[in-house]
């Protein structure tokens, strides 16, 4: 029997899987460190209950879910205290992946996310 090398196609994917697997882990800690620095373990902890809860997301789905994320974080602090969130998420994470940060008006969550997204495949 001979072992067959991949494809490079199916490198780039497992590559690929990787790298996003990363990126997710560093973004759940951005969140963690974020909202644990800002308002403490007792509210993270809640907010991860009621995502739980009320949205059966758990901790690890967070960063596949953060639309539902966002909104929750609006639905608990106002929409200023979760855009004050996102963009202390979104520092935190900037600078685990060693990329600058610009805050942008209105920029949600997600918006911050896909711009760094955009950022590492330029890098890459």
């Amino acid at each position: 029997m001979v072992d067959q090398k991949p494809t490079r196609s199916e490198a780039s994917e497992r590559w690929t899987k990787h790298v996003r697997k990363e990126f997710n882990s560093e973004v759940k800690r951005a969140i963690d460190g974020a909202i644990f620095g800002i308002v403490g373990q007792d509210v993270l902890r809640a907010l991860y209950e009621s995502l739980k809860r009320n949205y059966d997301i758990t901790s690890d789905e967070i960063p596949y879910r953060l639309d539902t994320v966002f909104d929750t974080l609006e639905h608990t602090f106002g929409v200023v205290g979760a855009r004050t969130l996102s963009r202390a998420i979104a520092k935190r994470l900037y600078y685990s992946l060693n990329i600058p940060f610009t805050e942008i008006e209105n920029y949600r969550l997600q918006d911050y996310l896909d711009e760094a997204k955009k950022i590492l495949r330029l890098q890459e």
